[in-house]
């Protein structure tokens, strides 16, 4: 019976990761769409999400993409969904910030707007693995990222949970050159 269980896990995941790997502003639906959309700032007290690495970086055969799988625990009191109103505003997502000088996203060449992953529908107490792909972009060389969740028009979480990655190093092709530390 214990083989059993590792195999059932590893499908659990596989199909976790298949169904949550989005990376484009443009991919999610909106209010009209689904009935379960964000239309509302979430309270202060009602948004706790927690982010976590979870496995190894898993860089792509032609060096362009390193894929990290972020276990995202909703540990508040309101359901989370990368789904908003018809202009995107109100979606949780998770984004993807250039930590600029001193390691600040507000710092020289720091910007909070490189990429969105939007989550799928967590209610209170649910989680989920969700595939973030970090582009090998020239403004990473030398750079660190910052994953954090944003509820999009309303406000950044970073306090609760981010996850610093990197630094990134590109070689002269506009690869990564090898797969950053992360913290």
């Amino acid at each position: 019976m214990k083989p059993i269980k590792p195999a059932l896990f590893a499908l659990s995941c596989a199909t976790l990761f298949a169904a949550c790997e989005v990376n484009t502003p443009n991919a999610a639906t909106t209010q009209a769409d689904d009935a379960d959309a964000i239309t509302a700032p979430i309270p202060g007290d009602a948004y706790k999400l927690a982010l976590s690495l979870v496995g190894k970086p898993l860089p792509a055969a032609d060096g362009k993409t390193i894929t990290y799988q972020v276990l995202v625990e909703n540990k508040g009191s309101a359901p989370v969904y990368g789904v908003g109103k018809a202009d995107g505003s109100m979606a949780v997502d998770i984004g993807e910030m250039v930590l600029g000088d001193g390691d600040n996203v507000d710092g020289n060449g720091g910007s909070r707007d490189f990429t969105r992953v939007h989550l799928p529908l967590l209610a209170p107490g649910q989680a989920a693995v969700v595939a973030v792909n970090v582009p090998a972009a020239p403004r990473l060389d030398g750079r660190k990222l910052r994953l954090a969740t944003v509820q999009e028009g309303v406000a950044w979480h970073e306090d609760d949970g981010s996850i610093d990655l990197g630094p990134f190093k590109l070689d002269g092709e506009g690869k990564f050159a090898g797969v950053p530390v992360t913290k």
